[in-house]
């Protein structure tokens, strides 16, 4: 974390970056995800953690390794990226990307249309209980 914060430093960057690694509280969840651009996940590997869904709840584009669920629940070019697993370059410049191409409103309104897919309906709960 050092390193990243001496970068951050150096590039004068420190009111626009906040590194929130490790667990967050619930009632964090929603200024975390309001106050962010982007939600970055960089794994080596992944199972369903929940901050997928958790950033279409609050309409948070993506930018993620290509790993576990990520792949099923990122729409790459639309949503967010997907980058390759253990690629700094890769995920660099998939962050560079998202700021340069202004990317930020376009994934919005993109994850704005699919966010339905997680949220719970009686027709999802009779689909899933039976009637």
């Amino acid at each position: 974390k050092e390193k990243y914060d001496g970068q951050i430093k150096k590039l004068g960057i420190e009111k626009n970056v906040l590194i929130k690694a490790g667990y967050a509280p619930d009632e964090q969840i929603p200024l975390l995800f309001k106050a962010a651009d982007v939600t970055i996940l960089s794994h080596k590997s992944a199972t369903e953690s929940g901050i997928p869904q958790i950033a279409y709840e609050y309409n948070t584009p993506i930018i993620a390794t290509a790993v576990g669920g990520n792949v099923d629940l990122i729409d790459n070019n639309k949503t967010g990226f997907l980058v390759k697993s253990e690629n700094s370059k890769a995920m660099s410049e998939a962050i560079n990307n998202f700021f340069s191409k202004k990317l930020y409103l376009p994934f919005k309104k993109e994850m704005k249309k699919k966010e339905y897919i997680f949220e719970w309906t009686k027709e999802k709960e009779n689909s899933f209980f039976g009637e």
